[in-house]
């Protein structure tokens, strides 16, 4: 409990519930250094290159990864980023971020920056 209470708010997006409903201050800044400026879905990205990097696999193995895949595809690009292009979140700043960064792999011109 005391690691988790050390990492920073963005991390689990907890950030936005230490101020009172209806008092909060704006949205802040997009975070663009490592690894955010690699790929928008750092987090995901582990995990997927976690479920796929292994050197031997079954059948079950397989099917237990294609649905750890669907679910973080689904979860990261449909609904969480569907709330931060959105008014309450980062919008247009946001929709710049995406057009820079990919989401869950990096591209050649990322490592170049």
């Amino acid at each position: 409990v005391g690691f988790l209470w050390l990492l920073p708010d963005h991390v689990f997006g907890t950030a936005r519930y230490q101020h009172a409903p209806g008092k909060r201050e704006g949205a802040g800044e997009i975070i663009r250094g490592f690894p955010y400026g690699l790929v928008r879905h750092p987090a995901a990205t582990g995990f997927l290159w976690m479920y796929w990097s292994i050197p031997s696999y079954t059948v079950d193995h397989i099917f237990l990864a294609s649905l750890w895949t669907l679910f973080i595809v689904v979860g990261t690009l449909v609904f969480e980023e569907g709330g931060l292009r959105g008014t309450d979140e980062f919008g247009t700043k946001y929709a710049a971020y995406a057009k820079e960064v990919r989401g869950l792999y990096p591209t050649p011109t990322t490592f170049k920056a």
